[in-house]
């Protein structure tokens, strides 16, 4: 027996081939379930977040900042009197445990990263704290373009707030005035005309298939 046999960790489970079955079982059960938390944040179709091994960022944005690698990592345990109970309850709850963890910790990184781009670019909007929060609102929208996704559709922005400042917004929402209304309608409205002009004229950019040279 060499060294490295000898240093070797011993296998006390009768059974290994089913053991790494059930480890990978759980692993995909409780990225699953982080997917499901996370993709609020970060679209599932956002190729760039699985594209490991290569360039972080797109060749077709290089000034975009790259944030590197980021370490998530969890400790579980799992009590004794569980495993000797065949408490099949558990693989939920650590699941459950698990994809919360790195859903907090992938919000805590996005969160922070935005910040850090938006002050080091300027790229921030500060509404006039004297006015009722719903014309900040109004004010924010109005300093933000709308996109528009791949089926052609315009794309509103999402807000992101605390629960406390979203209890906040809906109050304040539900108590504007008429004419509020119709200014908020009216500024969707142009945004969103806005969007679909700006579509137009980047579509209008590539050769159509057919079109001769």
């Amino acid at each position: 027996m060499d060294e490295r046999q000898a240093r070797k960790r011993g296998e006390f489970i009768a059974a290994p081939d089913t053991a790494k079955a059930i480890i990978q079982g759980f692993t995909r059960l409780a990225i699953a379930k982080h997917a499901e938390k996370s993709k609020h944040l970060i679209s599932p179709e956002n190729h760039v977040r699985i594209r490991h091994g290569s360039a972080w960022i797109s060749p077709g944005l290089p000034e975009a900042r790259n944030g590197g690698l980021r370490t998530h990592s969890a400790v579980q345990e799992i009590p004794f009197e569980a495993i000797l109970s065949h408490d099949l309850t558990l693989i939920d709850r650590l699941s459950d445990e698990l994809a919360e963890n790195f859903a907090r910790q992938m919000a805590e990184m996005v969160y922070g990263f935005v910040q850090e781009v938006c002050d080091s670019t300027g790229n921030v909007v500060t509404a006039s704290p004297e006015l009722p929060l719903h014309e900040r609102v109004y004010q924010a929208i109005e300093k933000i373009e709308y996109t528009v996704g791949k089926d052609g559709k315009v794309q509103r922005p999402a807000l992101h707030v605390d629960p406390t400042t979203f209890d906040r917004i809906r109050t304040a929402s539900n108590a504007t005035t008429p004419e509020f209304d119709r200014r908020f309608e009216a500024l969707d409205a142009k945004k969103e005309a806005e969007a679909l002009t700006r579509e137009a004229e980047r579509r209008a950019k590539f050769r159509k298939y057919g079109d001769v040279a």
